[in-house]
């Protein structure tokens, strides 16, 4: 490969080596959360023990530099940097992640070995880098599957779905993911007494492998990963899971078999009945919104309401917009009331106008960072988004007029509530119409491709009201958040009226697992 090549994909792994960590911090962060529930959390660990030889700084830097060196080396074995590279590779790194104060270090020492893998592969060195695969993988999938702390085997499980048995060109050919990893990932994810941050790191995997493999894996293993998804996504919130994780980890189902059966009908009706129930969290009915919008199938899906459909989907995007109104009340409150609030120990020792610069930006969306407006549809489980269609700035990328006129910035809360909302309203956009682009699209798909004359008249209007809408969601004028707050408040109204009845939310009663059965869903999985 050229100098230009390796460049971009030194770029890619940095990006990669991002999108990683935060995932990591995202499934442990879930995980802490799903073990303080549980009796799991009260569990001992094993720990590998690490040879007295390999412990020394001294020892773990020669090993690093040995493992560069020997990752830029076509000799192989023979090289004079193998021996202390591959104790890093097979021995170190895999007992050292299971240590208990070892936290800290592990996705530092995963990306480790598989940047070395990668470049290995970016520069031909085959020889080398299917050593280290050989040696790594087996360890990371018997660190992924023991008795050791969540932390790493959430790790280990992540490094086998980031693994490549051919890296690609970074041009025209994909990578090629490592190809035993497959059974791995799938036995993680259907191992049920596996914690929830493995099954999840292993369904990350796996949507990756079906990215990168769907259109030439036979059908006999499209029918083995099939039925266990299948089976997450009809399932009901298990006890110790939060309703957001299991939202969290069917998304993943609905993308995988997206992939495996992409015109599939009973798949594209699942969707919309899954899309409806509001006892689901809107991460998964959203999702599967849009997923059905863009599905292949679309068309011959059996949507006995569209109208219906189409007023729920109004409705959910009604209680996003009322719960923004709600939140963008707290930083519009009167400076007097603001302080009447109880003040922090360590707030006394600083000055009182340096607390309230301070409140405004600590205090949003600091923990929705996963949910920013980045809904996933890059290649290779990439986090990229709709980056093309600039929801996140207004109009700008849908090829209206450039705005001339400049306005000062709005708020942090401001921007935090127009990213969310536009998230919204994009992913109900794709599933009503085919498009996540406001406007009606030149070949219609979604609910728009199962309305019969009259329904498509209505959901006509629908679409040219909600392109008015979108453009006052996106009004930078609006630079104070008491402006941008009032004309929230009346959007907000505007998609109460839209929604009609479904913006009550009738909520059935829920089973004895605190989630409402939808046999319906199972029926249109099993193609019934």
């Amino acid at each position: 490969m050229n100098d230009r090549v390796i460049a971009k994909a030194e770029s890619m792994r940095k990006l990669r080596r991002r999108q990683m960590i935060s995932m990591f911090v995202f499934l442990l962060t879930a995980l802490i959360a799903s073990l303080a529930a549980t009796a799991f959390g009260q569990a001992t660990y094993r720990q590998l023990p690490i040879q007295d030889a390999l412990k020394s700084e001294a020892a773990v830097k020669q090993m690093k530099t040995a493992l560069k060196a020997f990752s830029n080396s076509s000799e192989g074995q023979s090289s004079p940097h193998a021996r202390a590279a591959m104790a890093y590779v097979s021995n170190y790194v895999p007992r050292r992640i299971t240590q208990a104060d070892a936290t800290p270090e592990i996705t530092e020492l995963i990306d480790d070995v598989v940047s070395a893998i990668d470049a290995a592969q970016r520069r031909g060195n085959t020889q080398v880098a299917n050593l280290m695969i050989s040696k790594f993988a087996p360890m990371m999938s018997g660190v992924a599957g023991g008795n050791f702390q969540p932390a790493a085997r959430i790790a280990a499980t992540m490094a086998i779905g980031r693994l490549n048995s051919d890296p690609g060109d970074f041009r025209e050919i994909p990578p090629t993911p490592y190809m035993n990893g497959f059974g791995v990932l799938k036995k993680l994810f259907e191992t049920e007494t596996n914690p929830d941050g493995v099954r999840a790191a292993a369904l990350h995997g796996l949507l990756r492998y079906t990215r990168l493999t769907f259109h030439r894996l036979p059908d006999n293993v499209k029918n083995q990963l099939a039925p266990p998804l299948q089976t997450l996504l009809q399932a009901p919130v298990p006890a110790g899971r939060s309703p957001e994780a299991h939202a969290f980890m069917q998304r993943y189902a609905v993308d995988i078999l997206e992939l495996l059966r992409p015109d599939d009908e009973n798949l594209a009706t699942a969707l919309v009945t899954i899309s409806q129930d509001r006892n689901r969290p809107d991460l998964i009915a959203l999702h599967s919104a849009a997923t059905f919008g863009r599905h292949a199938g679309a068309a011959k899906a059996k949507v006995a309401a569209p109208l219906k459909t189409l007023d729920i989907w109004t409705a959910i995007a009604f209680e996003a917009f009322g719960e923004e109104v709600k939140r963008l009340e707290q930083f519009n409150q009167p400076r007097e009331i603001a302080m009447q609030q109880p003040e922090k120990p360590d707030d006394l020792l600083v000055p009182a106008e340096e607390r309230v610069m301070d409140a405004s930006m600590e205090d949003g969306y600091g923990d929705m960072e996963m949910d920013d407006g980045s809904y996933e549809m890059g290649a290779e489980g990439s986090d990229e988004g709709y980056g093309d269609m600039g929801m996140d700035e207004g109009y700008g990328s849908y090829g209206m007029a450039p705005v001339v006129q400049e306005y000062e910035p709005q708020p942090a809360e401001v921007v935090a509530t127009r990213r969310r909302l536009n998230d919204v309203l994009q992913q109900i956009h794709l599933g009503v119409t085919g498009s996540a682009k406001p406007g009606m699209p030149s070949k219609p798909g979604g609910l728009l491709a199962v309305a019969d004359d009259a329904s498509k008249g209505k959901i006509t209007t629908w679409v040219t009201e909600m392109e008015t809408l979108l453009t006052d969601l996106n009004d930078k004028s609006l630079e104070e958040t008491r402006d941008f707050l009032e004309k929230l408040t009346e959007l907000t109204e505007q998609l109460e009226k839209m929604a009609g009845d479904a913006a009550k939310k009738p909520v059935a009663a829920p089973d004895q697992d605190g989630m409402v059965a939808n046999p319906a869903a199972v029926d249109q999985l099993a193609g019934r």
